[in-house]
Parts: structure tokens; C-alpha cells; sequence
């Protein structure tokens, strides 16, 4: 999850920022960082994901993107905040959560390509 926040703040950060006006009070992770709420919500109404997008997706009976932004329970954004706060009845494995989040990433960086490492 923490992967996932970065990458989003790295892809997305700048330019979500100029649509929001300045926060009053600036959130732990640095001045102007935003929460991952606001990032999820700029990935999908403005950089155009869709579940067709996402190969975890695409399995039958999956309709997960709802759980993306915060209409289906429990969201990215809860299970985020369980994680990282240690929340004693919610810290249960989801299914799916790993590739969900590496599908997310991929797609965030999907225009850049990979380094070529020297061998």
C-alpha cells in the first residue's frame, strides 16, 4: 500500500494539486501532500481507469473498481488505514490486494518505460 501511495504521489501529486485549492492544515506526510483518497479519485476521473485496465480485474465475478474509490466497503483507502494504524478487527488478509496494487502501478507508469539495467 505504501508503493501504491508513493507511485500515485509521484504520477499523479503535481498535477492533482492544481485542481484542489491549498489545504489549511498540510497532512503528516509533508507540506501539499495529498491523501490517497484524492489521488485514487484523480486516477480514475482524469487519467481514465477503467476495471478494463486493470488485468486482476478482469476475472469473472470481479466488479472491484467500485472498492477503488470508497462506494463498495471495505475501500483502498480503509484497508490503507487499518494497515497502517493497526486496526485490531480489520487487519485481515483481502484477496486479491496484491495484485490489485500492482495493477495500479503498472498502470500509473505505464507511459515510462522500465530502465534498462547494465548487465
Amino acid at each position: 500500500m505504501v508503493a501504491l501511495e508513493l507511485a500515485l504521489q509521484n504520477q499523479y501529486g503535481g498535477e492533482a494539486r492544481k485542481l484542489r485549492p491549498p489545504p489549511k492544515v498540510t497532512k503528516p506526510g509533508g507540506p501539499g501532500s495529498l491523501g490517497l483518497r484524492i489521488l485514487l479519485k484523480y486516477m480514475i476521473e482524469h487519467d481514465g481507469l477503467t476495471a478494463v485496465a486493470l488485468p486482476s480485474l478482469k476475472r469473472p465475478g470481479r466488479d472491484l473498481l467500485e472498492r477503488i474509490v470508497g462506494t463498495g466497503r471495505p475501500n483502498l483507502v480503509d484497508i490503507r488505514n487499518g494497515l497502517a494504524h493497526g486496526d485490531p478487527f480489520g487487519g485481515s488478509y483481502q484477496a486479491g490486494l496484491i495484485e490489485l496494487v500492482r495493477d495500479m502501478i503498472d498502470y500509473a507508469y505505464r507511459d515510462h518505460p522500465r530502465p534498462i539495467r547494465p548487465e
